[in-house]
């Protein structure tokens, strides 16, 4: 059966940029047929202008949302740590083991924990089960039928 291969890409200036394939709305598929849309998700600072190409197929914006993310983050030795998607608002924590104090959000990619952590001294170090709300854009692409068995397709994502 003949197939489309979405693969992402992104500028080195949208480092912050994340870019996943929207499994719900995909019902978990990876690999696509020709004239059927794969939908994807962009997370990124909403003060930026996300400009988007494809090296072939019809890109189309099927709005926003917003989901929560559940992560583990390690303080280690630094007291500040950063988050993979923009964090608009830190709705839970819970440290596993070791007790750092309040996290706060300090930035769209950042948190801060109470207690600086310390290997060798009496603060230690701590491991936090983080929940937060993250916004997100999402798009869908479709690629006409062409004469391949597999179609490899490019999605650019960059920021102005």
């Amino acid at each position: 059966m003949a197939s489309v291969t979405i693969t992402f890409t992104k500028t080195g200036a949208a480092e912050d940029i994340v870019i996943e394939l929207d499994e719900e709305k995909n019902n978990g598929k990876s690999s696509f047929r020709y004239g059927e849309k794969a939908y994807f998700k962009v997370y990124a600072d909403p003060a930026l202008n996300l400009v988007l190409t494809v090296t072939d197929g019809t890109l189309t914006e099927e709005g926003k949302g917003q989901e929560i993310v559940e992560t583990d983050i390690e303080f280690l030795e630094e007291a500040e740590q950063t988050v993979k998607k923009p964090c608009l608002n830190l709705v839970s924590y819970k440290w596993l083991g070791n007790n750092l104090g309040r996290i706060q959000k300090t930035g769209l990619f950042t948190l801060k924990v109470e207690k600086t952590p310390d290997p060798a001294g009496d603060n230690g170090i701590g491991l936090a089960r983080v929940c937060y709300n993250t916004q997100f854009y999402r798009y869908a692409i479709s690629v006409s039928q062409k004469s391949y068995d597999e179609y490899p397709v490019i999605v650019y994502v960059g920021a102005q």
